[in-house]
């Protein structure tokens, strides 16, 4: 096809760019692509550092808070006392047993008086590494400083000795009827007027104050049969006579 004259390449250029535009499209800059968020399983878990709260679940001990660091542990009890318990004073091994029984709460103490209660390192001044300590869990309370009360047997009450337990006995005051007779009207019902006694209610007899009507309950364990343990007052436990309640004794 012959294109003559200014025109005609005009004509021309706008058939090449028709032509040739499917071609260029194909290689035009991509665009970026945003990568997409992760969700909330896929994001990282923060790792908290510093002191944490020993959760105790076996009760057995008086440890309060605990650190790691890569090869020593901190412990810090009830008492305030802080120890530090490294790879060098307390061994790899027993280390990283510490470590994961401080995580579990569980049986940390128990470890420590077992394996490595005279490998220590200690932060107080007044104790120095590889000493012993001054003083250990006693052993007659396991370190709780009380135990059941002996009287007792833990149970708060013990046999009532007026009743002999039975939770019943005969008062004295009335024979075991409860009742008296009314000190108003004595016995009649009626005041001299003719008037019913308010006392009593023209009954005659009111409750005896002796057994307050019981006529047979116990006045001293009120009919149970058993009396507060004067030795725990209830409680059922008493302090240990070993460490005094201090829960420890000395080496």
């Amino acid at each position: 096809m012959m294109v003559n004259g200014r025109h005609g390449h005009r004509a021309l250029a706008a058939l090449v760019a028709i032509l040739i535009a499917p071609g260029l499209a194909g290689c035009a800059t991509p665009r970026a692509t945003v990568a997409a968020s992760p969700t909330a399983a896929e994001a990282p878990i923060e790792v908290l550092g510093g002191w944490q709260t020993y959760t105790d679940y076996d009760k057995d001990s008086g440890v309060a808070e605990y650190e790691i660091g890569e090869d020593y542990i901190n412990i810090r009890f009830d008492d305030g006392s802080v120890y530090t318990y490294t790879y060098a004073s307390a061994g790899a091994t027993d280390i990283e047993r510490m470590k994961e029984l401080a995580s579990a709460g569980n049986g940390l103490n128990a470890f420590i008086m077992t394996n490595v209660e005279y490998d220590y390192e200690s932060k107080s001044p007044s104790i120095n590494a590889q000493e012993n300590p001054e003083s250990r869990s006693c052993a007659s309370c396991d370190g709780q400083g009380s135990t059941s009360c002996v009287a007792c047997r833990g149970r708060g009450r013990t046999a009532c000795i007026s009743c002999r337990s039975t939770g019943f006995i005969r008062c004295t005051m009335c024979g075991g009827s409860g009742r008296d007779e009314c000190w108003q009207c004595p016995g009649g019902g009626q005041s001299t007027s003719g008037i019913t006694c308010t006392m009593c209610g023209g009954s005659g007899a009111i409750d005896c104050i002796g057994c307050t009507g019981g006529g047979y309950d116990c006045y001293s364990c009120g009919g149970t049969g058993a009396s507060v343990c004067s030795l725990c007052v209830q409680s059922g436990v008493q302090e240990c006579l070993v460490c005094n309640g201090s829960g420890s004794v000395s080496n």
